[in-house]
């Protein structure tokens, strides 16, 4: 009988963050993409829609995340109220958002960008 076991992370180091405004999130999701398309889905969790970018994983990435720490490259994020399941942008590009409700990790993001992150908005 095979075991089982979730391990959270126990730390995630941001290297960079950016909170950038909605309509430019959204536009930069489109950008190169055909009249009608369809973009990448924007994860949204709490208030937020968000992007991350991770770390190439070296021997080192990897020791740390097997001891729960795990890095992130760049966190970019925008300020989205109400979920909606997708967002239609310009040349009316289809924008999927999926809702990420269900990962602990991703909710406690959320309440640290609102709670103690201080941002400069671009």
């Amino acid at each position: 009988m095979v075991e089982f076991e979730y391990q959270p992370y126990s730390k995630v180091i941001i290297h960079d963050i950016v909170k950038i405004p909605l309509n430019t999130y959204i536009a930069q999701r489109t950008i190169g993409l055909p009249d009608g398309g369809v973009a990448m889905p924007m994860r949204w969790v709490n208030g937020i829609t968000f992007d991350i970018a991770f770390v190439q994983p070296t021997d080192d990435i990897v020791n740390e995340q097997l001891k729960g720490i795990t890095h992130w490259a760049l966190l970019s994020y925008a300020d989205m109220e109400e979920y909606v399941e997708s967002i239609r942008g310009d040349r009316a590009i289809k924008i999927p958002v999926i809702k990420v409700q269900g990962s602990s990790l991703f909710k406690e993001l959320a309440d640290w960008l609102k709670t103690e992150y201080e941002p400069s908005l671009i």
